[in-house]
């Protein structure tokens, strides 16, 4: 199975499991949106991110089989209806 994985909120837990997804499994697609944008680039550069989404209604956010809400809980309702629109039936949230 290929993982594919996205994060809405890239802070110190996504930031965190993305590290170790990518440990488990090197040859995971792993996307990601925050709006510090600052640790996104560290990860694209250490090799934890497949690449980084500008918006959290990317489309890419579509091919994954695993999403993950990592925000504080005062944004998390802000991101509901786009995750709501990814969820695929083979997807994880």
């Amino acid at each position: 199975m290929t993982i594919k994985a996205g994060f809405f909120g890239f802070g110190l837990i996504g930031g965190s499991l993305a590290k170790h997804i990518r440990k488990a499994y090197p040859d995971a697609t792993i996307y990601a949106y925050d709006i510090d944008t600052n640790g996104l680039n560290l990860a694209i550069e250490d090799g934890t991110l497949t690449a980084f989404c500008n918006s959290p209604d990317d489309k890419r956010f579509g091919e994954c089989n695993y999403l993950y809400l990592c925000t504080p809980v005062s944004f998390a309702k802000d991101f509901l209806p786009y995750i709501k629109s990814y969820i695929k039936p083979d997807c994880i949230f």
